[in-house]
């Protein structure tokens, strides 16, 4: 038997949804990383943005600073606050049309972006000795801001999540190598920290890219042919008044649309990126990749100079011995393009790892925190101007010597040292570009390569497997990057598109 509804509560509930409607149309807004308890990045100013009714005056204030925009036709507006040089606590106030919005215990501090797939993904709780982890977890000055998991065919103008003051709970859930890394900030910096993760287990990086950047390279364009073929199905969804079908995180440009696309452009003091596993397979494109993405994430953040900090693959299949072709060995190299750009730097973790694809670390080793540290340690280097010995030895030239091959290193003034007795993990090959096990001995600070099988050498190989035993380091013990020293052909080349049958889907 049907309800009837008073005529009264009919109007009631009509008046009541005409109200809602008004206020969202025109209510004042800002995205959801400005919130209670944020923490907004040292310097001379911010940037700071939201929706209001058109042509509508709006006000910021930030203690004695204040600043005023106009939006515009579509309600949009966008202004830069001076910044008190006090930590805080603070109050954000924005006032429009009436309204006003206030955000309270704000703090003035240093702010790091923390994104990639599964290993940036794996919480403190995870995390080897994470107890006494959580136990020390209770810090006022850092915050964490945890993005939720959300796909969009199209830019989002906002995000799901708010920030946390650090504590046992908020920071169980967290990325671990991004609050290890915080916490070691705070500690050197003695100033705020605020950690923003958004991350996605499994997902190529073209899904963390916007569309732009893929279609505007011809070896980056062709990650878009499942990405188009899924925007199809949605505009013939809507014409036809159906549900569109369900977005795959796998496929290019979702997970920027909702996840990082909405953050841009909060101040920032750098970037994390600790992805990579699910491009072994494409792994010659990502060398054009991973820099495309880096400029792209500066010029979203609207600042050029961005530091970008890369961790670099681990040990992988614990069993992989190879010689020559490894598509693992390949990521890793894609990933030093990295250093072709200014304030970047790439760690290295192959040292670490216990051979799985989710290191926990070797003995008592906690893979996660020495991770942490070294990006910390690139942090003070890269972005705070530091002096601090953050890379290990990099591969700088080569010349003939014989048979053998005379190896140069930029080892920033320190002396190479090997670890364990013998060179082992290199590889030489002739014209025939075929690789062997060679013979490396450390002469001065430089290293001697040879091999019997291979009379006239032209190029070396070094640490060039999934698990590589990366025994040269310099005097801090910071392992040697793994290098070639050719430019052959890799056994990924014009590998760009992602199948079907793609692990990363």
């Amino acid at each position: 038997m049907a309800i009837m509804r008073p005529a009264h509560s009919l109007l009631t509930l009509f008046l009541t949804a005409l109200l809602i409607s008004s206020a969202q149309c025109g209510a004042l807004s800002l995205p959801s990383i400005f919130a209670d308890h944020m923490v907004l990045q040292a310097g001379p100013s911010v940037p700071v943005w939201g929706k209001t009714q058109p042509g509508e005056k709006v006000t910021v204030n930030l203690d004695k600073d204040e600043a005023t925009v106009t939006s515009d036709e579509e309600g949009k507006w966008k202004l830069s606050i001076a910044l008190p040089e006090s930590m805080g606590p603070h109050v954000l106030v924005v006032k429009s049309a009436g309204e006003e919005l206030e955000f309270q215990d704000v703090l003035i501090g240093e702010v790091w972006f923390c994104s990639g797939q599964s290993n940036m993904e794996r919480t403190v709780a995870e995390a080897k000795n994470s107890e006494e982890i959580l136990a020390k977890a209770d810090r006022d000055e850092i915050r964490l801001f945890h993005v939720r998991p959300h796909l969009s065919t199209e830019p989002a103008e906002d995000l799901e999540g708010e920030w946390e003051i650090s504590s046992p709970e908020s920071v169980k859930t967290f990325s671990s190598i991004g609050y290890l890394f915080g916490v070691d900030l705070h500690e050197r910096l003695e100033r705020p920290v605020g950690l923003i993760e958004a991350d996605w287990s499994s997902r190529g990086a073209e899904s963390f890219m916007d569309y732009q950047t893929l279609t505007a390279d011809p070896i980056l364009s062709p990650v878009l042919k499942g990405t188009d073929a899924v925007l199809g199905e949605h505009r013939r969804a809507v014409d036809l008044g159906t549900d569109p079908p369900r977005l795959p995180a796998s496929r290019a440009t979702f997970i920027h649309n909702g996840m990082i696309a909405p953050l841009m452009p909060f101040g920032l003091a750098g970037i994390l990126w600790y992805q990579g596993e699910s491009n072994t397979w494409r792994a010659e494109q990502y060398r054009t990749m991973l820099p495309a993405l880096i400029r792209s994430w500066r010029e979203g953040f609207e600042r050029r100079s961005l530091p970008f900090l890369v961790v670099q693959l681990a040990n992988w299949e614990a069993d992989g011995k190879t010689f020559g072709d490894d598509m693992i060995a390949e990521l890793r190299d894609s990933q030093m393009t990295a250093l072709d750009l200014a304030n970047t730097a790439v760690v290295v973790t192959a040292d670490l790892g216990e051979g799985d694809i989710h290191p926990k670390g070797k003995g008592d080793i906690c893979f996660r925190r020495v991770v942490a540290k070294r990006l910390a340690d690139a942090a003070a280097s890269v972005a705070y101007g530091e002096d601090v010995v953050h890379e290990g030895p990099r591969f700088e030239s080569l010349s003939r010597e014989g048979s053998s091959l005379r190896l140069r290193f930029d080892a920033g003034g320190q002396r190479l040292q090997v670890q364990g007795g013998d060179l082992t993990d290199f590889l030489i090959a002739g014209e025939d570009r075929e690789f062997t096990t060679a013979e490396a001995k450390l002469d001065g600070n430089e290293i001697l390569v040879s091999s019997p099988k291979v009379s006239e050498p032209v190029a070396v190989r070094y640490a060039w497997s999934a698990n590589p035993n990366l025994v040269l380091t310099n005097e801090a013990g910071l392992p040697a990057y793994p290098f070639r020293t050719d430019h052959w052909p890799l056994t990924t080349k014009g590998q760009y598109i992602v199948k079907d049958n793609d692990p990363a889907n």
